[in-house]
């Protein structure tokens, strides 16, 4: 496996990642607007999109520094993200909470897999295995806060979790080559 392939790679899907997770966010605090009954969840649901927000602008800035094409994908996670994001709450909390959980139980497990292959197999990417880490330490954080504010039991939240999980493992292998 070549290096700058692994690396291009890894920060084309981590590019379009963070920017995915940031229209979710977008999308649920859309739908919660000014609901007053929720205003714990928007307050957590933003400190989460803050988060977000500082891990797609490093490796935003990782691909221009290091001239790495994002994804052709990037309108796409635009529109779906935002839409998966608007109608997870609508369909009620615990759905969105499920959604938020699914995404990053995945993400946290694609970072892992990447903290892996940089420390067994690249030299000299320190600083980006170290943020990695700790991105990863925030996604399950967020994954914690899903977890903590839905019901497993729930036939539509374990039905919406299961289709996020699988669009989530699809856009990963779309945006790491495309």
């Amino acid at each position: 496996m070549k290096k700058n392939n692994y690396i291009n790679s890894l920060l084309r899907v981590n590019h379009a990642g963070e920017y995915g997770a940031l229209r979710i966010y977008d999308g649920q605090l859309a739908a919660i607007s000014n609901n007053t009954k929720d205003l714990d969840l928007r307050t957590q649901i933003e400190h989460m999109r803050l988060q977000e927000e500082r891990h797609f602008e490093y490796f935003k800035n990782q691909i221009t520094m290091r001239h790495v094409r994002p994804t052709l994908f990037m309108p796409v996670w635009h529109a779906f993200g935002f839409m998966l994001g608007k109608l997870s709450y609508q369909l009620g909390k615990d759905v969105a909470m499920a959604t938020t959980s699914a995404v990053e139980e995945v993400i946290e497990e694609h970072y892992q897999d990447q903290i892996d292959m940089l420390s067994d197999y690249f030299e000299n990417e320190d600083e980006l295995m170290n943020n990695i880490k700790q991105f990863r330490i925030e996604e399950l954080e967020h994954k914690d806060i899903g977890d903590q504010n839905h019901l497993e039991s729930n036939l539509l939240c374990k039905t919406f979790k299961s289709f996020t999980k699988l669009a989530t493992k699809i856009a990963i292998k779309i945006s790491k080559s495309l």
